[in-house]
This record gives C-alpha cells, sequence and structure tokens, in this order.
C-alpha cells in the first residue's frame, strides 16, 4: 500500500542519478569538447600534425564523441529514469575502450601518447556520473588492466611500462576509494531527507499517512485512474463515542484502539494506488483505485464488519457494547477536475448523515457525472 519499499537501493539509486544529473552532463560534454578540438590542441602543444590516420578519426569523431554527446543528451533529458544507469555504464565503457584504442594508433603512427589519460576519466566518471561505485568497478578493474598490457605490448618490459603500470594502479586506487566515499556520503543525505520526508507524511501512532501524505498520494491515484478511465471511491470513518473511550479507559488504551483499527484499515486497503490515512484524531480516510459502487458497497461491508470483530470493549455510550465505526463514502468516475479534497467533502457529509442514523453504519453514494452536477450547481 502506502509502506516505504523494502529495499533502499532503487529509491537511492534513482535519487543519486538525479542529483548528479548537470555533474554527469559536464563530465560527457567535456569530453566531447576534449576530441572535438583534439587536433588543434595536439597541433599546439605537442608540435603532432594536424593531419591523422582514418582509425583516429574513426575512434575519436564515429565513437568518443557520438558516445559522449548521447550520453550528456540521455542524463540530461532522461536522469531519473532506469534506462540512465545502463546507458551510462554502456557509454564509460565505450568511451574507456575508445581511448585505450586511440592510445595504440597514435603510439603505431610514432606520436606520443599518455597513458594518464584514462585513469583521468574514470576517475571522474566514479565521481561525476551518479552511478554506485561496485558498478562501475566492472568497467574501472578491467580497463584499467588492459591499457596496463597495452604498455607492455607497446613499450617491452622495462621502466616506461612498469611506470604505466604503477599510474593505472594509483588510478585504480583512487577512483574506488573517491567513488566509495562519495557515494557514502550521498547515501547518507539520501537516508536522513527520506527519513524527515517519512516523518512529514506519516502519522506517528498508526504508521499510516497523514493529511498531508494522503493529499500528495492521492494525486498519482487519480492521474491513473483518469489514464485508465477507473472510478475511484472514497471513505471517510471515525470512532463512535471515541471521547468517551478516552475518558474511561485512558489516552494509553484509545492509542492501542487507534493502533488496532489502523491495522485492519490497511488490511482492506492492500492494492499499490489505494490509500489510508489518519486526517484527525479518531478520523481516517481510504482512497481505493479502480472501486464503482458494487465493489464500494462490498469493501465497506467488510470493514464495518471487520471493526466489529475486533471486540474491542466500549462500555462508555456505546450501545453494542464493543467499539465500532461509522462511514461514509463515495464513488465517481474519474477525471482531470476531481481532486481528493472534494471526494474527501462528499464523503465526510455522508459520515455525518450516519452519525443522525444512530452510528455503527455506512451510507454510501454514488457521485453524479461531471455534466449532472454542472446542471444541479446551476439549477
Amino acid at each position: 500500500m502506502q509502506d516505504p519499499p523494502t529495499s533502499g537501493e532503487c529509491p537511492f539509486a534513482r535519487y543519486y542519478r538525479g542529483e548528479m544529473r548537470l555533474a554527469s552532463v559536464a563530465l560527457f560534454v567535456f569530453v566531447a569538447t576534449n576530441y572535438a578540438i583534439a587536433p588543434l590542441y595536439r597541433a599546439w602543444f605537442l608540435g603532432t600534425p594536424a593531419t591523422a590516420p582514418q582509425a583516429i578519426w574513426l575512434i575519436e569523431y564515429g565513437v568518443i564523441l557520438t558516445t559522449a554527446l548521447a550520453a550528456a543528451f540521455v542524463r540530461w533529458r532522461w536522469s531519473e529514469r532506469e534506462i540512465a544507469t545502463p546507458f551510462t555504464l554502456a557509454a564509460v565503457a565505450v568511451i574507456s575502450a575508445s581511448i585505450i584504442g586511440d592510445r595504440y594508433v597514435w603510439t603505431q603512427a610514432g606520436v606520443p601518447f599518455f597513458n594518464e589519460l584514462i585513469g583521468y576519466f574514470l576517475i571522474s566518471a566514479m565521481v561525476m556520473t551518479g552511478i554506485e561505485y561496485r558498478r562501475l568497478c566492472w568497467i574501472v578493474a578491467p580497463a584499467l588492466c588492459a591499457d596496463s598490457v597495452l604498455s607492455y605490448v607497446l613499450h617491452g618490459w622495462g621502466p616506461v611500462a612498469n611506470f604505466e603500470l604503477l599510474s593505472n594502479l594509483t588510478a585504480a586506487y583512487i577512483a574506488v576509494f573517491t567513488g566509495w566515499f562519495f557515494e557514502k556520503n550521498m547515501r547518507q543525505v539520501w537516508a536522513k531527507a527520506s527519513s524527515l520526508e517519512l516523518l512529514a507524511h506519516q502519522d506517528a501512532l498508526t504508521n499510516l499517512l497523514n493529511r498531508r501524505g494522503l493529499s500528495e498520494r492521492a494525486e498519482n491515484t487519480l492521474k491513473q485512474a483518469v489514464r485508465d478511465k477507473k472510478p475511484v471511491a472514497v471513505a471517510m470513518l471515525d470512532l463512535d463515542h471515541f471521547k468517551g473511550y478516552n475518558d474511561l479507559y485512558g489516552h494509553p488504551a484509545g492509542d492501542a484502539a487507534l493502533r488496532a483499527v489502523a491495522l485492519v484499515l490497511a488490511e482492506h486497503a492492500r492494492r499499490p494506488l489505494d490509500l489510508v490515512a489518519r486526517t484527525g484524531g479518531e478520523e481516517f480516510v481510504i482512497l481505493w483505485f479502480a472501486t464503482g459502487a458494487d465493489g464500494l458497497e462490498r469493501r465497506v461491508q467488510r470493514l464495518v464488519d471487520a471493526i466489529r470483530n475486533l471486540e474491542i470493549p466500549h462500555a462508555s455510550g456505546n450501545p453494542s457494547g464493543h467499539l465500532t465505526i461509522s462511514l461514509g463514502a463515495v464513488t465517481a468516475t474519474a477525471e482531470a477536475t476531481l481532486g481528493i479534497n472534494y471526494l474527501v467533502e462528499q464523503a465526510d457529509l455522508l459520515l455525518y448523515e450516519a452519525k443522525q442514523k444512530g452510528r455503527d453504519q455506512a451510507v454510501i453514494r454514488t457521485l453524479p457525472a461531471p455534466q449532472s452536477r454542472e446542471q444541479l450547481s446551476s439549477t
């Protein structure tokens, strides 16, 4: 229903990607820009000719530049979607392999190429992409191993290759440690923010949604009902003569009774888009997705019976001798202008009617279609 997920991995991954959106875009744009002007700075700073082997143009412009721009676009538009993670991982892997291939072609052409570039890129990817460091390790380790092997292939066993191996080992250490440390801090920030959000939307006594949580979550349910052209139902209920219950049995017993009732309500709204909230002292609201008149009547009757079956003693003003509820419920066809406040107001009117009729009962009504409501309001 509205309980938090048992695993925090997926919510954190979405949060991490979203928070690092601009950083990841900046990284891939930098890579694309770097290779777009590569012939210029190679000629100015390294003294290499502006012309390059055909394989270089294919690697730098056909693969690295294209991949970096595509990754920047995906992270800018869809950073919080799941597709961003595999796409980013694939982009990092392709760019890493291309940097290694670029180095091989340049070295074979007699132009010096510094192996530190692959290390710089992978360290940046660990910190700036917003992907969990454990996933990136599956790219960092093979890429640096492949680059180290290439060093021995190009230079043979000697000081140059040994130095480049040491450089790659250093890059691996920095990448993994900084990735782990940065993600650890981000997890702490996310956990604190999630706890505060939960407290802001959850009733402390019953662990149900509070009024604010209901207002925000109900919007998703109503939008889905509009898309699926499904009816929705809202029930408002409170415990009969509950002030007398608290006066007779004490507030600790009253809190225990509220928790027991809350558990029953949660059991009767278990679907993903169903919601239950405690909106007042002994007042509760239930929102049922895809529930018409027939389904609402059955749900309400089972709910009223379930509260009776708790058999919580109530000898203060309640004729049955046990704790009971009064309930008002409405069902309506979902539409774009239908809001949770309107549905709750209509259910509240029926709750008042149920109390006037003697309590321990439910009053149900189907709200008229939008055109009918307009006609009623105009008369």
